[in-house]
Protein backbone atom coordinates (compact mmCIF):
# COMPACT_ATOMS: atom_id res chain seq x y z
CA UNK A 1 0.00 0.00 0.00
CA UNK A 2 1.19 3.50 -0.98
CA UNK A 3 1.80 4.95 2.68
CA UNK A 4 4.20 5.18 4.41
CA UNK A 5 5.26 5.50 8.51
CA UNK A 6 7.26 8.39 10.41
CA UNK A 7 8.91 8.53 14.02
CA UNK A 8 9.08 12.19 15.13
CA UNK A 9 12.27 12.77 17.31
CA UNK A 10 10.94 15.79 19.12
CA UNK A 11 13.69 17.97 20.92
CA UNK A 12 11.91 18.87 24.05
CA UNK A 13 11.83 22.58 24.80
CA UNK A 14 10.71 24.84 27.37
CA UNK A 15 9.17 27.47 25.53
CA UNK A 16 7.38 25.10 23.63
CA UNK A 17 5.24 24.60 26.92
CA UNK A 18 4.78 28.03 28.62
CA UNK A 19 2.12 28.86 26.35
CA UNK A 20 -0.77 26.08 24.65
CA UNK A 21 -0.64 28.11 21.51
CA UNK A 22 3.15 27.55 21.19
CA UNK A 23 2.37 23.94 21.72
CA UNK A 24 0.12 23.48 19.30
CA UNK A 25 2.06 24.91 16.68
CA UNK A 26 5.00 23.03 17.46
CA UNK A 27 3.12 19.93 17.06
CA UNK A 28 1.42 20.56 14.22
CA UNK A 29 4.39 21.40 12.38
CA UNK A 30 6.46 18.45 12.99
CA UNK A 31 2.99 16.69 12.22
CA UNK A 32 2.89 18.52 8.48
CA UNK A 33 6.60 17.77 7.95
CA UNK A 34 6.25 14.25 8.80
CA UNK A 35 3.32 13.50 6.18
CA UNK A 36 4.73 15.28 3.08
CA UNK A 37 7.69 12.72 3.75
CA UNK A 38 5.25 9.72 3.62
CA UNK A 39 2.93 11.16 0.98
CA UNK A 40 0.25 12.18 3.02
CA UNK A 41 -1.14 9.02 4.16
CA UNK A 42 0.04 6.60 6.45
CA UNK A 43 1.11 6.47 10.52
CA UNK A 44 3.32 9.20 12.46
CA UNK A 45 4.52 8.62 15.55
CA UNK A 46 5.54 10.97 18.44
CA UNK A 47 7.52 9.99 21.23
CA UNK A 48 6.37 9.59 24.93
CA UNK A 49 5.63 12.57 27.32
CA UNK A 50 4.75 14.97 24.15
CA UNK A 51 2.18 15.72 26.47
CA UNK A 52 3.73 15.68 30.29
CA UNK A 53 5.22 19.05 29.94
CA UNK A 54 1.80 21.04 29.72
CA UNK A 55 1.64 21.20 33.20
CA UNK A 56 4.03 24.14 32.51
CA UNK A 57 1.26 25.89 30.49
CA UNK A 58 0.76 29.48 32.01
CA UNK A 59 3.77 29.17 34.67
CA UNK A 60 6.56 31.57 35.14
CA UNK A 61 9.00 28.86 34.25
CA UNK A 62 12.28 29.77 32.54
CA UNK A 63 14.32 27.53 30.13
CA UNK A 64 17.33 25.67 32.39
CA UNK A 65 14.99 25.47 35.53
CA UNK A 66 15.18 22.39 36.94
CA UNK A 67 11.56 20.21 38.65
CA UNK A 68 12.90 21.12 42.16
CA UNK A 69 12.67 24.68 41.64
CA UNK A 70 9.49 24.67 39.51
CA UNK A 71 7.82 22.59 41.72
CA UNK A 72 8.61 25.05 44.47
CA UNK A 73 7.16 28.20 42.75
CA UNK A 74 3.93 25.87 41.87
CA UNK A 75 3.91 24.38 45.35
CA UNK A 76 3.86 28.39 47.12
CA UNK A 77 1.58 29.50 44.38
CA UNK A 78 -0.74 27.40 44.95
CA UNK A 79 -0.75 25.93 48.54
CA UNK A 80 -4.38 25.57 49.91
CA UNK A 81 -5.48 23.92 46.49
CA UNK A 82 -2.60 21.56 46.54
CA UNK A 83 -3.00 20.71 50.17
CA UNK A 84 -6.80 19.89 49.66
CA UNK A 85 -6.20 17.75 46.64
CA UNK A 86 -3.57 15.83 48.31
CA UNK A 87 -6.15 15.00 51.24
CA UNK A 88 -8.72 14.38 48.60
CA UNK A 89 -6.64 12.28 46.89
CA UNK A 90 -4.72 10.39 49.46
CA UNK A 91 -1.29 11.22 48.18
CA UNK A 92 1.74 12.81 49.79
CA UNK A 93 3.34 13.79 46.64
CA UNK A 94 3.36 17.50 45.69
CA UNK A 95 4.25 16.14 42.05
CA UNK A 96 1.07 14.40 42.34
CA UNK A 97 -1.41 16.84 43.45
CA UNK A 98 0.17 18.69 40.47
CA UNK A 99 -0.43 16.71 37.82
CA UNK A 100 -4.30 15.87 38.96
CA UNK A 101 -4.80 19.82 39.92
CA UNK A 102 -3.56 20.34 35.88
CA UNK A 103 -4.62 16.82 34.50
CA UNK A 104 -8.15 18.17 32.65
CA UNK A 105 -6.37 21.44 31.17
CA UNK A 106 -3.05 19.03 30.24
CA UNK A 107 -5.28 16.67 28.17
CA UNK A 108 -7.89 19.14 26.56
CA UNK A 109 -5.26 20.85 25.14
CA UNK A 110 -3.24 17.27 24.31
CA UNK A 111 -6.69 16.05 22.41
CA UNK A 112 -7.33 19.11 20.99
CA UNK A 113 -3.36 19.78 19.35
CA UNK A 114 -3.49 16.04 17.74
CA UNK A 115 -7.00 16.17 16.69
CA UNK A 116 -5.89 19.07 14.49
CA UNK A 117 -2.71 17.21 14.04
CA UNK A 118 -4.36 13.71 12.58
CA UNK A 119 -6.43 16.62 10.08
CA UNK A 120 -4.07 18.59 8.84
CA UNK A 121 -1.52 16.03 8.77
CA UNK A 122 -3.91 13.67 6.76
CA UNK A 123 -2.45 11.15 8.95
CA UNK A 124 -3.09 8.31 11.86
CA UNK A 125 -1.38 9.93 14.78
CA UNK A 126 0.30 7.69 17.66
CA UNK A 127 0.38 10.85 20.00
CA UNK A 128 3.29 9.80 22.31
CA UNK A 129 1.94 10.33 25.92
CA UNK A 130 0.81 11.92 28.74
CA UNK A 131 -0.01 11.86 32.35
CA UNK A 132 -3.60 11.61 32.63
CA UNK A 133 -6.04 11.38 35.74
CA UNK A 134 -7.87 7.82 35.35
CA UNK A 135 -9.64 6.04 37.79
CA UNK A 136 -8.17 8.08 40.09
CA UNK A 137 -4.98 7.46 40.13
CA UNK A 138 -2.58 9.31 37.38
CA UNK A 139 -1.34 7.40 34.37
CA UNK A 140 0.85 7.38 31.68
CA UNK A 141 -1.68 6.80 28.70
CA UNK A 142 -1.28 7.33 25.14
CA UNK A 143 -3.29 8.25 22.30
CA UNK A 144 -4.32 7.56 18.54
CA UNK A 145 -6.07 9.78 16.54
CA UNK A 146 -7.68 8.88 12.89
CA UNK A 147 -7.12 11.20 9.83
CA UNK A 148 -10.58 12.85 10.77
CA UNK A 149 -9.09 13.64 14.23
CA UNK A 150 -11.05 10.87 15.98
CA UNK A 151 -9.86 9.12 19.30
CA UNK A 152 -9.58 5.53 17.93
CA UNK A 153 -7.66 3.96 20.60
CA UNK A 154 -6.12 4.94 24.24
CA UNK A 155 -3.09 2.62 25.61
CA UNK A 156 -2.05 2.68 29.29
CA UNK A 157 1.20 1.99 30.60
CA UNK A 158 1.49 -1.11 32.56
CA UNK A 159 4.71 -1.36 33.42
CA UNK A 160 6.44 2.12 35.16
CA UNK A 161 9.72 3.14 35.92
CA UNK A 162 10.96 3.78 39.43
CA UNK A 163 11.34 8.01 37.90
CA UNK A 164 7.52 7.30 37.28
CA UNK A 165 6.87 6.05 40.79
CA UNK A 166 8.16 8.55 42.51
CA UNK A 167 6.78 11.68 40.73
CA UNK A 168 3.67 9.83 41.52
CA UNK A 169 1.94 7.81 38.58
CA UNK A 170 0.32 3.94 38.85
CA UNK A 171 0.42 1.29 36.56
CA UNK A 172 -2.46 0.21 34.66
CA UNK A 173 -3.77 -2.83 33.91
CA UNK A 174 -2.55 -5.64 31.54
CA UNK A 175 -6.12 -6.68 30.84
CA UNK A 176 -7.34 -3.45 29.63
CA UNK A 177 -4.03 -3.44 26.40
CA UNK A 178 -5.05 -4.10 23.15
CA UNK A 179 -4.23 -3.50 19.61
CA UNK A 180 -6.08 -0.80 17.05
CA UNK A 181 -7.55 -1.35 14.14
CA UNK A 182 -6.54 1.31 10.95
CA UNK A 183 -6.53 1.56 7.62
CA UNK A 184 -2.59 -0.20 7.41
CA UNK A 185 -3.59 -2.67 9.52
CA UNK A 186 -3.53 -3.28 13.30
CA UNK A 187 -1.23 -1.39 15.76
CA UNK A 188 0.05 -2.49 19.22
CA UNK A 189 1.34 0.86 21.13
CA UNK A 190 3.08 -0.17 23.61
CA UNK A 191 4.23 2.89 25.80
CA UNK A 192 8.26 2.60 26.53
CA UNK A 193 8.97 0.47 29.09
CA UNK A 194 6.42 -2.01 28.23
CA UNK A 195 7.69 -2.83 25.26
CA UNK A 196 10.21 -5.08 26.91
CA UNK A 197 7.84 -6.65 28.28
CA UNK A 198 6.03 -10.28 27.04
CA UNK A 199 3.01 -9.76 28.88
CA UNK A 200 2.31 -6.51 26.86
CA UNK A 201 3.92 -7.70 23.43
CA UNK A 202 2.52 -10.96 23.68
CA UNK A 203 -0.82 -9.96 24.50
CA UNK A 204 -0.99 -7.15 21.63
CA UNK A 205 0.42 -9.59 19.03
CA UNK A 206 -2.58 -12.00 19.65
CA UNK A 207 -5.04 -9.32 19.47
CA UNK A 208 -3.66 -9.11 15.73
CA UNK A 209 -1.30 -6.13 15.77
CA UNK A 210 0.92 -6.25 12.62
CA UNK A 211 3.22 -2.77 13.55
CA UNK A 212 4.83 -2.53 17.11
CA UNK A 213 4.91 0.76 18.00
CA UNK A 214 6.88 2.24 20.90
CA UNK A 215 6.83 5.83 21.99
CA UNK A 216 9.52 6.45 24.02
CA UNK A 217 11.76 9.32 26.45
CA UNK A 218 14.70 7.94 27.98
CA UNK A 219 16.08 10.20 30.83
CA UNK A 220 17.37 7.86 33.22
CA UNK A 221 20.48 6.78 31.16
CA UNK A 222 23.18 8.21 28.60
CA UNK A 223 22.75 7.09 25.24
CA UNK A 224 25.94 5.23 25.26
CA UNK A 225 24.98 3.71 28.41
CA UNK A 226 20.80 3.11 27.29
CA UNK A 227 22.32 1.76 23.50
CA UNK A 228 23.22 -1.58 25.47
CA UNK A 229 19.86 -2.36 26.20
CA UNK A 230 17.58 -0.68 23.98
CA UNK A 231 17.48 -3.80 21.46
CA UNK A 232 15.62 -5.41 23.98
CA UNK A 233 12.80 -3.30 22.80
CA UNK A 234 11.05 -2.82 20.09
CA UNK A 235 14.06 -4.16 18.31
CA UNK A 236 13.96 -7.08 19.49
CA UNK A 237 10.21 -7.59 19.69
CA UNK A 238 9.62 -7.03 16.28
CA UNK A 239 12.15 -9.85 15.51
CA UNK A 240 10.36 -12.05 18.11
CA UNK A 241 6.69 -12.12 17.70
CA UNK A 242 6.84 -11.74 13.74
CA UNK A 243 5.82 -7.75 13.30
CA UNK A 244 5.68 -6.39 9.78
CA UNK A 245 7.73 -3.31 11.30
CA UNK A 246 8.64 -1.99 14.48
CA UNK A 247 8.55 2.31 14.96
CA UNK A 248 10.15 3.79 17.97
CA UNK A 249 10.39 7.56 18.15
CA UNK A 250 12.20 8.89 20.62
CA UNK A 251 12.55 12.12 22.91
CA UNK A 252 15.66 14.40 23.26
CA UNK A 253 16.59 17.65 24.65
CA UNK A 254 16.62 19.01 28.44
CA UNK A 255 13.53 20.50 30.25
CA UNK A 256 12.89 21.13 34.01
CA UNK A 257 16.70 19.41 34.24
CA UNK A 258 15.83 16.03 33.10
CA UNK A 259 18.00 14.77 29.99
CA UNK A 260 16.61 12.87 27.15
CA UNK A 261 18.98 11.05 24.90
CA UNK A 262 18.19 8.13 21.82
CA UNK A 263 18.35 7.15 18.52
CA UNK A 264 14.71 7.25 16.78
CA UNK A 265 14.21 3.94 14.37
CA UNK A 266 12.37 1.72 11.96
CA UNK A 267 12.88 -1.75 11.89
CA UNK A 268 11.37 -4.54 9.83
CA UNK A 269 10.51 -8.12 11.29
CA UNK A 270 14.01 -9.10 10.22
CA UNK A 271 15.54 -6.92 12.11
CA UNK A 272 16.83 -4.98 9.55
CA UNK A 273 17.12 -0.78 10.25
CA UNK A 274 14.85 0.96 7.41
CA UNK A 275 15.39 4.40 8.94
CA UNK A 276 17.52 5.77 12.26
CA UNK A 277 17.78 8.86 13.00
CA UNK A 278 21.58 10.95 12.86
CA UNK A 279 22.39 11.77 16.57
CA UNK A 280 20.93 11.09 20.00
CA UNK A 281 20.22 14.78 20.76
CA UNK A 282 18.97 16.68 17.83
CA UNK A 283 15.75 16.87 16.37
CA UNK A 284 14.90 14.56 13.53
CA UNK A 285 12.22 12.57 11.43
CA UNK A 286 12.77 8.97 10.60
CA UNK A 287 10.21 7.56 8.04
CA UNK A 288 9.56 4.92 5.57
CA UNK A 289 7.68 6.04 2.41
CA UNK A 290 5.50 2.72 1.55
CA UNK A 291 4.27 -0.18 4.11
Amino acid sequence: MMAGIAAIQYKFETSDYLDSSRFREKMIKLGVDASKLIGGEGIIVYPENVGVFLVLDGTNVVEGEDISNALKKLVIKNFPKLVSIMLTNITSKWTESILIWKSNSMLETYVKTFEEVAKKSGCYIVAGSNFVKFEGKVRNISYTFDPEGKIVGVQRKVHITPPEYELGLHPSSLEKINAFKTAFGKIGVAICYDSFFDDVVSKLRQDGAEILIQPSANAELTWDKAKEIWWKGCYNMTKKYGFKYGVNPMGVGTILGFQFEGISSIVDGNGRYLDRAEHHSQEDIVYIDKI
